[in-house]
């Protein structure tokens, strides 16, 4: 039993144990405490200890036998330190070795000129902007690829050196993207001086108003070397995007936002 944070929201299928909450999040952490507290006794009270005592007249009890069968099966194969020192070696620590031997050979050669792009990329990062989205997806034909365009400002960055990527899927009740995908969008045609159109294919898979695609436009620096699984310089341009029902909680088309992308690490 725990709260679904760390490795129990991935292990966790309903019926090998049991969480607490539903992995809410609050400002007040006095709040969170108090909440979750009842939670946790009120799982104890009606779901864990009824279950436990809960036997026939073997005195076995199979439903909690089942619970900790269910436990067994789903989780000691996937959650293990055996599994998570294989994932960091094979994720991290055998490809940051590759990736040190590549940097550092010839004098340092990858290296000097992934200091150098990174500079220049900084230098001029702050040009780029998103101007605008076009995209053509009639709420009524679901499943058919529809194609959308985006301007994108790159200023002085050469358009080889950035990735314009569509994120969108559908929008839940709270205005929330459920099951997201990234599209990405090539094909950059010069429109104005520094100013360059994106364009790909975005499949809008559902119809109707519980369907309506919503996204962001985003850019990030784009060099061989971070393709080939390098760590990102934590930059990105971004602005949301809408489709049929214009439905932007946050951010109007064409405002530009800087974060640093968040990373996940295996655990055990």
């Amino acid at each position: 039993m725990s709260i679904l944070d760390g490795w129990w929201c991935e292990g966790y299928k309903g019926n090998n144990g049991w969480a607490i909450g539903s992995g809410e999040v609050y400002a007040d952490i006095e709040y969170q405490n108090e909440i979750e507290s009842r939670a946790l006794y009120d799982l104890l009270e009606k779901e864990m200890v009824p279950l436990f005592y809960d036997r026939g007249t073997d005195g076995i009890p199979r439903g909690w036998i089942a619970t900790m069968k269910a436990s067994l099966q789903s989780l000691c194969p996937v959650f293990s330190t055996d599994r998570m020192v294989r994932d960091y070696t094979e994720l991290f620590y055998l490809p940051a070795h590759g990736q040190w031997q590549k940097l550092t050979t010839n004098r340092m050669a990858l290296a000097t000129e992934l200091a150098a792009w990174k500079e220049r990329i900084h230098h001029g990062w702050h040009q780029i902007r998103v101007d605008g989205w076009r995209q053509c997806c009639p709420g009524s034909s679901g499943g058919i690829p529809h194609p959308g365009d985006a301007q994108v400002f790159l200023g002085e960055v050469p358009v080889s050196e950035v990735a314009v990527e569509a994120y969108f899927g559908v929008l839940d009740s709270r205005g929330t993207i459920v099951g997201g995908e990234i599209v990405p969008l090539t094909d950059a045609q010069e429109i104005s001086p520094g100013l360059f159109s994106y364009q790909g294919d975005l499949e809008c898979r559902f119809c109707g108003r519980t369907a309506s695609c919503c996204g962001s436009c985003r850019s990030t620096p784009n060099w061989e070397y971070l393709r080939a699984g390098a760590a990102p310089l934590g930059m990105k341009v971004s602005a949301l995007l809408t489709r049929t029902l214009l439905l932007c909680p946050t951010l109007v088309l064409g405002a530009c936002s800087f974060m640093v992308p968040r990373t996940s690490f295996p655990g055990p």
